[in-house]
């Protein structure tokens, strides 16, 4: 009776399975190594991603979204997220650092997925939740990088030498062959 009754659990458990996620571009770690820096009155959209990878059923997160003097918004708020199966869906998010920030301040942003399930009545069912956060650093404005001027090579300049004297000496054969 108890091997048919554990046999039955593990058949109902296994019957479905599902792999379904959040992808964040930043997430806490030692030393601040996977943080976001900005300069202070900078900002940068960041995206998530919601994935639901395996199986054949349709996901749907309800998506929370909290930071220190709130910091991160979402750009395109949406009540619920519908994750197609074997699909991800991006989930933009604009963080904007005020520019009264000072040097060395730190914002926290936690983002939320809620799996929402719908059941029949009498029915159960087990969701999951997603939660990542991260920091904000504040440092230096990065500078935007300029771009360099392209400098020749001693090998193009060689090139350009060759290619320059070659046509200098046919234009003076095709000058003496016409005299």
């Amino acid at each position: 009776m108890f091997l048919a009754s554990a046999a039955l659990m593990i058949s109902i458990l296994l019957s479905g399975v599902y792999a379904s996620g959040v992808v964040s571009p930043y997430w806490d770690s030692p030393n601040d190594e996977n943080s976001l820096r900005l300069g202070k009155g900078d900002s940068k959209v960041v995206q998530f991603e919601l994935q639901n990878m395996v199986g054949d059923n349709d996901a749907t997160f309800k998506l929370s979204l909290q930071s220190s003097q709130d910091v991160a918004q979402f750009t395109e708020p949406q009540e619920a997220y519908l994750v197609e199966a074997g699909t991800s869906v991006p989930v933009p998010i604009k963080i904007s650092v005020p520019s009264s920030a000072q040097i060395g301040d730190t914002y926290r942003v936690t983002f939320t997925a809620q799996e929402a399930k719908t059941t029949a009545p009498g029915q159960f069912a087990l969701g999951s939740a997603f939660e990542t956060s991260f920091n904000v650093l504040i440092g230096e404005k990065l500078a935007v990088p300029q771009k360099k001027a392209e400098v020749l090579g001693s090998k193009q300049i060689i090139i350009a030498v060759i290619i320059i004297l070659l046509i200098i000496a046919l234009a003076i054969w095709i000058k003496r062959r016409k005299q």
